[in-house]
């Protein structure tokens, strides 16, 4: 009762003091819990999703109030089933979606947007993962018509938000095994930069991968996309001279034995 009250407090109006208010929530609620959040069970996340389902349009008092909805919003439902009654949340987040972004012009606010769609990706559906792919391509597809400008009422993403952007992308296991290829193809490019992106192996890795977490057989890449893949990144790790967490992560995503032809 205490931490939903935390957040009603919280979201309650934009003139709150600033220990109670957004900024200061997710500390608050794990003093309140006696719990690091890491701790929090699913009946606790799933429970504090009610409140935050109410002051869902005080999120628009401001960025800071908005990326903390996103971001307590998408920690709670994560990761979008699993527990009971999860199907209606979703079904009651989605048209967040569709509202998207009220601060535009902050980029905070959007990268929490993108790791929201990411936290809940395993409990929306074929027609979700399509839409949020569509909103997203223009934003990190070189020469894509509608590429960001400033009709599109926002700023062009910066790298942070674009390997958010990306990660998104990568974890809807249920876009077509063609667009995961696509998505897949333009990353490898990004192999041959000397500094390569924090973001680049992991979504690799995930795109490719032939065991999927939540997503349906049909939607893996062919093998030999994978083959090419894998062998494009010991390539450059050859050449480097080095092993990272991270190649290893997309290597074995890429290379796992299923035992299924």
């Amino acid at each position: 009762d205490r931490a939903v009250e935390a957040i009603g407090v919280a979201f309650g109006s934009a003139a709150v003091a600033e220990e109670l208010g957004p900024a200061r929530l997710i500390k608050r609620l794990e003093e309140v819990l006696e719990l690091p959040r890491d701790q929090w069970p699913i009946s606790t996340l799933r429970a504090l999703w009610e409140p935050l389902r109410a002051q869902a349009d005080q999120r628009l008092l401001s960025p800071r109030h908005e990326l903390r909805w996103f971001s307590l919003a998408g920690y709670c439902l994560r990761p979008g089933l699993g527990a009971p009654l999860d199907e209606a949340r979703i079904k009651a987040l989605w048209p967040v979606f569709h509202q998207s972004v009220k601060h535009s012009k902050e980029v905070q606010c959007w990268t929490e947007w993108w790791v929201l769609w990411r936290r809940v990706a395993a409990g929306l559906n074929r027609q979700h993962h399509d839409e949020i792919h569509r909103k997203a391509a223009p934003l990190i597809w070189p020469g894509k018509p509608g590429a960001p400008s400033k009709k599109l009422g926002r700023p062009k993403p910066e790298p942070h938000e674009c390997s958010e952007i990306w990660r998104c992308l990568a974890s809807l296991e249920r876009l077509a095994a063609p667009v995961k290829e696509s998505l897949g193809d333009l990353l490898i490019k990004e192999l041959k930069r000397p500094a390569l992106g924090q973001h680049v192996l992991w979504c690799l890795g995930r795109l490719g991968g032939r065991e999927p977490l939540y997503g349906p057989a049909n939607t893996v890449v062919a093998a030999e996309t994978a083959t090419r893949w894998t062998n494009a990144i010991l390539a450059r790790e050859v050449a480097a001279g080095r092993e990272t967490n991270d190649t290893l992560f997309a290597l074995g995503q890429l290379g796992r034995v299923t035992g299924d032809r």
